[in-house]
């Protein structure tokens, strides 16, 4: 499932953003838990570059995630994935890219967070439920970074 969402953040830079997406390591810092973003944790690399390592979350959802694509200033991609076995038994997971695109307008910079997910297992029963969830989860975030990046600059 294919799932597109932008904003547009005033008075900022693309690197600034970029900066921001790009040091997984401070996300607690700036970016407050939620039922879907417990924490970004064991990242492998800092400074972050493509093939940087980190798990996102905790629990029976853990998120093992990869820097895919570190374009400099312009585009960052990750991928993240979960396996788990439901009940014991069944394989079920989650594959999710996230592909951060930022273009620097005259007054600010547009971010265009393109967010694909594959559901495993039982989890394509919950899916209605999980891409209400997604959606929420991707308009806070980037609320959250609006919010940030327009207040700090």
């Amino acid at each position: 499932m294919h799932m597109v969402f932008r904003t547009f953040i005033e008075n900022t830079s693309v690197e600034q953003v970029f900066n921001l997406i790009a040091n997984i390591d401070d996300y607690d810092t700036w970016l407050p838990p939620s039922k879907a973003f417990l924490g970004v944790r064991h990242v492998s690399d800092n400074p972050v570059r493509a093939g940087t390592t980190y798990t996102d979350g905790q629990g029976v959802v853990r998120m093992h995630g990869k820097v895919a694509v570190f374009g400099p200033h312009e585009q960052v991609v990750f991928y993240q994935e979960s396996n788990f076995r439901a009940l014991g038994l069944i394989p079920s997971g989650l594959n999710i890219m996230v592909d951060y695109i930022l273009v620097q307008e005259h007054n600010g910079v547009t971010v265009i967070r393109n967010h694909e997910v594959e559901f495993r297992g039982v989890l394509k029963v919950l899916r209605a439920m999980a891409l209400s969830r997604i959606k929420s989860e991707n308009e806070r975030i980037l609320q959250v970074m609006k919010d940030v990046l327009e207040k700090t600059y």
